[in-house]
């Protein structure tokens, strides 16, 4: 539970403090500063899991031998429903999130290796350590009504932190709850949605950057 709410307020704290403090004070650009702050994330995310990624590591490997087939045809499956059921709940609201345009001028800022470095790898590892392994699975085993509770709460607070406005609620709303049955159907398993989000954000930012 420490470990989990450290992570929680760890992550809103550099977010929300340290990246306004660098571009306010003039050290770095918007993007830059967005930059650092997912490096300096991922040193706290891994100073304060690394032997659980190390043990979830073996888990999800055992899990999935003899089946990987499988998982990754669930992986791309879900990729694409999200993508389909995102670009819907776009094109209702009417233009692109602020989030989505945020990413698309990082490429045009920094380097295309850094910007696939820090979408691709480090988001999706830090995301899923704070919004589904320090809320869902900071509860080793919750009772049914518990791990509902904690499912919503992961949707909501992962949802809100990507937008920018209200309309866009919906808009990651999809994805929201598709990475929560990702963790939830391969036993609270962190790697399995790491690699989910990872896949997703991944297919995202090619078409980005093409």
């Amino acid at each position: 539970m420490i470990r989990a709410a450290t992570m929680i307020v760890l992550y809103f704290a550099v977010n929300s403090v340290l990246g306004p403090i660098m571009v306010g004070f003039g050290w770095l650009t918007p993007h830059w500063a967005q930059l650092t702050v997912y490096v300096i994330l991922f040193a706290v995310s891994i100073s304060l899991y690394a032997k659980h990624l190390a043990r979830e590591w073996h888990r999800f490997r055992t899990d999935v031998a003899g089946k990987r087939l499988r998982f990754f045809g669930e992986l791309i499956l879900m990729s694409v429903v999200g993508t389909v059921c995102t670009g819907l709940a776009s094109v209702l609201a009417g233009s692109e999130t602020t989030n989505q345009e945020n990413i698309e001028d990082m490429v045009e800022v920094i380097p295309v290796a850094l910007g696939m470095i820090v979408i691709v790898l480090l988001g999706p590892l830090i995301e899923e350590l704070t919004f589904r392994q320090s809320i869902i699975g900071a509860f080793p085993r919750p009772r049914k009504w518990l791990l509902g509770v904690l499912s919503v709460v992961s949707v909501l607070i992962f949802d809100a932190v990507h937008i920018a406005k209200l309309s866009e609620f919906w808009v990651y709303l999809p994805m929201a709850v598709l990475l929560v049955l990702f963790y939830l159907r391969h036993r609270c398993n962190v790697w399995a949605t790491i690699l989910f989000h990872s896949f997703y954000n991944c297919a995202g930012f090619v078409l980005i950057v093409l």
